[in-house]
């Protein structure tokens, strides 16, 4: 999937993969991510998700990252939040409502922009991206992470051939492949979902950040 890719659906409002409300899975699981103490939580190939408004609700800090400016810009617009631009490091980033959202590729991120998160929720990365670019991109979201950053991840799998991706159908046993090296994993619950008019499952995992020199 190339960035071009992307950019045309949010052009011509193609965004059959936002969401109008709070993913169930997130609703039910979100405490996963949370603690007494001040948090802030890293959404990926954010869109203007609803889901980081529910986090901000209770409490945690969001920074996302997102290739659109249209997504951006709605996101904010959607809010009624009046935002400030700036650059930071390589990446535009719009700031408001407790809300820091990096304008650009997920891959130009560094961990000294991000730096320090405590949690990650993805519901539309992963699944986003084609099998020759998710090993990249499991790496580079690793590579952003310290020891004890959780993540609440939720998958999809469907039939084989049943759906035209995005989303991509990926396997319990490929999210092992891609994180046991730096994350210890833990299933949290599958649910029924319809999958663009196809019976398929959501997962959802806890994934949690071990020590670099751990391997599980």
């Amino acid at each position: 999937m190339k960035a071009d890719f992307w950019l045309q659906r949010w052009r011509e409002n193609q965004i059959g993969f936002h969401e109008s409300a709070t993913h169930p899975l997130l609703a039910r699981h979100w405490p996963v991510l949370h603690s007494p103490t001040p948090q802030r939580a890293f959404v990926p190939l954010c869109g203007k998700s609803l889901d980081m408004v529910w986090l901000s609700q209770r409490g945690l800090d969001v920074i996302g990252c997102e290739l659109s400016p249209i997504a951006v810009k709605d996101f904010f617009a959607a809010a009624g939040i009046e935002a400030s631009r700036s650059q930071v490091g390589t990446l535009p980033a719009v700031e408001g409502g407790g809300y820091q959202l990096f304008e650009g590729d997920f891959f130009a991120l560094t961990r000294a922009e991000v730096d320090p998160f405590d949690a990650v929720y993805d519901r539309a990365a992963l699944i986003a991206l084609p099998p020759d670019m998710r090993q990249r991109y499991a790496h580079h979201l690793t590579h952003l992470t310290k020891a004890g950053t959780r993540m609440l991840l939720i998958g999809v799998e469907y039939p084989e051939h049943a759906v035209n991706p995005p989303p991509f159908a990926v396997t319990g046993a490929e999210i092992v492949s891609l994180y046991a090296d730096h994350w210890r994993i833990e299933t949290l619950e599958k649910a029924a979902a319809d999958v663009k008019g196809t019976q398929g499952e959501e997962t959802a995992y806890l994934l949690t950040r071990t020590a670099d020199h751990a391997r599980r």
